[in-house]
C-alpha cells in the first residue's frame, strides 16, 4: 500500500473528475477519502475508497481534511481558502480541472474571483461560470497521473 492518500473535497468536485480519480487510484492502489456534508456514492467500488460525512456546518468538511491530511497526500478541491491552508501545510493541492496550486496561482485565482464577484454585483456579468469540458477532464487526468507517478518513485 502507498504511503499517501488522496483527499477529495467531494461536495463540489465534478463527477467526471471523481470517476477519473477513482480509476487512477484503483490502478495504483492509492486510498481515496471523499469528505463532504452528505453521502456521495462512488462510481467504482473498492476497499481503497472511503467516505467521511461531516456535520452540515460551514467549512466542516474543509476542517476535517485540514486536520487529517499529511504532507505526502494529494488534496483535490475547488475551495481556494482550503487550498491556501493546504499550501501553508506544505501539502499538494489541485483542483478538478488539473491545476496544481502554488501561492502565485492561488493569489491570481483569488484576484480573479474578487473581480468576478464585483462584476456580478455591478450587473456587468451574470454570475454563471464555464462548464466542465473534455479538456478539463484530460488536464485533470494528466495532472493526477503525474502526481501519483511522482509518489510511486
Amino acid at each position: 500500500m502507498q504511503s499517501y492518500s488522496i483527499w477529495v473535497d467531494a461536495d463540489s468536485c465534478q463527477s467526471k473528475a471523481k470517476d477519473m480519480l477513482l480509476k487512477t487510484a484503483k490502478q495504483h492502489d492509492v486510498p481515496v477519502i471523499y469528505v463532504a456534508n452528505r453521502p456521495i456514492p462512488f462510481s467504482v467500488e473498492s476497499p481503497l475508497f472511503s467516505m467521511v460525512v461531516c456535520e452540515k456546518r460551514k467549512d466542516e468538511a474543509d476542517a476535517y481534511i485540514i486536520e487529517h491530511c499529511t504532507v505526502q497526500d494529494i488534496v483535490v478541491t475547488r475551495d481556494l481558502p482550503l487550498a491556501h491552508v493546504i499550501l501553508e501545510k506544505k501539502g499538494t493541492v489541485m483542483n478538478d480541472r488539473g491545476v496544481v496550486f502554488t501561492q502565485k496561482i492561488l493569489d491570481r485565482m483569488l484576484k480573479e474571483r474578487e473581480l468576478s464577484m464585483q462584476m456580478v454585483a455591478l450587473g456587468i456579468r451574470n454570475g454563471k461560470f464555464s462548464t466542465y469540458s473534455k479538456e478539463d477532464v484530460e488536464n485533470f487526468s494528466k495532472t493526477l497521473m503525474n502526481l501519483v507517478q511522482e509518489r510511486s518513485l
